[in-house]
């Protein structure tokens, strides 16, 4: 009499166990298959990086500040008139003007010339704004974290953040700048996630600013190098000659093994 319970006690063990084996079966075909699509699509997306390098245009006229002070000089009552040669065969970019209020921004600046002062002579960066692609952000000086074993810069959270032993603006030397191109995980912003249109909007022909607040002056930058895109394990902070800034975010998508360096020049200043 006792056997026959015991038998099926055995046969509910040997269910529960065939039933969570193929349970684990098939979670383990799912992360398969994940990690399979994460591979395709990693891959990809590297391949996808050569379109953010780009020359820029060699017939850009080599703009001077003074051109950017009369906004409203260039306005037409009938504006499809005069679609730029260069936009013919995609004219939906050349309908991407800036609006009044960001050309009102590049009003008032004077040219910059001679020796810019030494670094750590001037005020910190409070605001950054890249009116082409509708960047408009709070800057803060990113803190060095204590890893134990290593020491990292931390993340910028919904802000731009600037590396506080390079320069400032308008000072010699190259200012640093930070921003997330997303945040899926830890939701820190995606203050960046336009800055891969750039290298488009320059191959277009497209002049790129960025301007820079400090509270007491606004420094104006135009992009005047090739974006670099830069594998992390290469990726390191430079110096430069004159004043400038770099602008960097993490790409591709999803992978964000490889640094978006977008870099500018410093052109004038008001305030």
């Amino acid at each position: 009499m006792s056997a026959e319970p015991a038998r099926g006690s055995d046969r509910r063990r040997f269910k529960t166990r065939r039933v969570a084996g193929l349970a684990l079966l098939a979670v383990g075909l799912l992360l398969l298959g994940a990690v399979a699509t994460y591979s395709l699509y990693s891959g990809s997306a590297r391949r996808g990086l050569s379109g953010l390098t780009t020359n820029l245009p060699e017939d850009l006229p080599n703009l001077q500040v003074s051109t950017v002070e009369a906004t409203t000089s260039s306005y037409s009552l009938y504006p499809g008139q005069e679609i730029d040669p260069r936009f013919w065969d995609n004219p939906i970019w050349a309908q991407r003007p800036l609006d009044w209020g960001q050309r009102a921004l590049l009003d008032g600046f004077r040219p910059v010339g001679g020796v810019p002062p030494p670094k750590g002579s001037l005020p910190r960066p409070l605001r950054i704004i890249i009116p082409l692609i509708g960047v408009d952000a709070q800057v803060r000086e990113l803190r060095i974290l204590d890893l134990g074993d290593s020491r990292a810069y931390e993340t910028p959270d919904k802000i731009v953040g600037h590396i506080p032993e390079t320069a400032n603006p308008g000072e010699a030397g190259r200012a640093w700048f930070f921003g997330h191109l997303e945040s899926p995980i830890l939701g820190e912003g995606n203050i960046f996630r336009d800055l891969p249109k750039i290298p488009d909007l320059l191959r277009l022909g497209y002049e790129v600013y960025v301007i820079v607040e400090n509270g007491s002056t606004t420094f104006l930058y135009k992009v005047s190098q090739p974006p670099q895109v830069i594998h992390e394990t290469h990726f390191s902070i430079d110096e430069s000659e004159g004043s400038s800034l770099a602008l960097v975010t993490c790409v591709p998508r999803l992978v964000y093994d490889h640094r978006l360096v977008i870099t500018a020049t410093l052109v004038g200043a008001k305030g």
